[in-house]
């Protein structure tokens, strides 16, 4: 192991010694820098502006605090190597320092190989727990902000092994479900939630068998009787050497989502019902001025489709001698997004051209953004002849 120049702190009370080992450590390529005090070890070492890589403690340091009580005071506010340099061989002394740091003991006389042996081996052991303590510290992140994303995912999501046993659940999880935690991590799922369908079995078969499966709109029956509407997928989770480890299933209620879409269905089916059952010829049309729905009593009084008649498919019925006044006044209208009033002919399934009274008026969205126009048509041919 390359030295780099390491700085060492020699702590040593007889400075006989003290000259003779940090001959030996610069010997050895190392840089030394030598104090005869506890006290005065804590201070250096917590100073900013020096810079040690390892302390080399002796255990007696004469009055004031021994080496012990300095590396205590140093590794409470710092993490540093530090090896004992003592001449005591007890089995108590070398288990309390034992007991501050495990970086090493070296027995003085033992010679700079020994020593220099030593300081390597700590050197090599530290720089291993700091690797240890970053990824460590890399997977405690990433736990947290995996479990910070998942508490904060409107899905339910539950993590099981490879026998499909609960590892993790969120708390949407634990809420969807009405269950708790307790009742359900270590548990068999099958055993939490007994009366399970078949279909859902199958599914995490499946997905244990690395298929990754999912639903946008799926019923599923409570114990009430009342139906939840889900959203779901089921996708398999994998160990470091590449196999399975278990399925990952997210699930969401969509029930306001369904609610809605109903509603939505009914109130267009009611729509549809009051424009189609009158007398009026009722059309719409887009922000480009291209008409997009017709009613039926539109298309059963021209005897058209509605394809023939989307767009402007549908000017091919207006009079030649009214046409140029119609587009005019539709156009023009548009352009200001006012209401408008025309009278024109348009030709009957019959055959014959019959007077229109056509009512315009702008359409707008729940945002206010204009959207085109509807228009109320009425068949005015007896009253134009009367």
């Amino acid at each position: 192991m390359p030295n780099d120049k390491k700085n060492i702190l020699l702590v040593e009370d007889e400075p006989l010694i003290a000259i003779f080992e940090k001959q030996q450590l610069e010997g050895a390529g190392y840089s030394v820098t030598h104090l005869l005090k506890g006290e005065d070890a804590v201070i250096a070492v917590l100073d900013k502006d020096n810079c040690h890589d390892l302390i080399l403690m002796d255990i007696d340091l004469g009055s004031g605090i021994d080496g012990t009580q300095a590396a205590e005071k140093i590794l409470g506010q710092k993490d540093i190597p530090i090896v004992f340099l003592s001449s005591h061989t007890e089995p108590e002394i070398v288990e309390k320092t034992e007991n501050i740091t495990s970086y090493g003991y070296v027995v003085k006389n033992s010679g700079i190989v020994v020593l220099d042996a030593s300081i390597k081996m700590a050197f090599r052991l530290f720089y291993s727990r700091q690797a240890l303590q970053e990824k460590e510290k890399t997977l405690l992140y990433k736990h947290e902000f995996m479990s910070y994303v998942i508490e904060h995912n409107r899905s339910a999501i539950a993590v099981h092994d490879k026998d499909m046993i609960y590892l993790y659940v969120s708390k949407q999880y634990l809420d969807t479900y009405r269950v708790k935690e307790e009742n359900v991590i270590g548990k068999h799922h099958y055993k939490v939630f007994p009366d399970l369908p078949q279909k859902w079995r199958d599914v995490h078969k499946r997905a244990l068998d690395g298929e990754v499966l999912s639903a946008d709109r799926d019923p599923y029956p409570r114990e009430d009787g009342t139906i939840d509407w889900t959203r779901w997928e089921c996708r398999p989770w994998y160990d470091q050497d590449g196999s399975i480890g278990g399925i990952i299933v997210y699930t969401e209620i969509i029930n306001d989502r369904i609610n809605l879409e109903l509603e939505l269905r009914e109130s267009e089916q009611k729509y549809r019902t009051l424009v189609n059952s009158g007398q009026a010829l009722i059309w719409t049309s887009d922000i480009n001025k291209m008409c997009d729905y017709f009613n039926d009593p539109w298309l059963r009084f021209t005897g058209r489709s509605i394809e023939q008649e989307l767009g402007n498919g549908w000017v091919e019925g207006v009079h030649p001698d009214d046409y140029e006044m119609c587009m005019k006044t539709y156009t023009e209208a548009f352009d200001k997004r006012k209401e408008f009033s025309m009278v024109y002919r348009l030709r009957h399934h019959s055959g014959n051209y019959r007077w229109i009274q056509d009512d315009g008026t702008p359409r707008y969205n729940a945002e206010g953004d204009f959207i085109g126009y509807i228009g109320h048509c009425l068949d005015i041919t007896d009253k134009k002849n009367g």
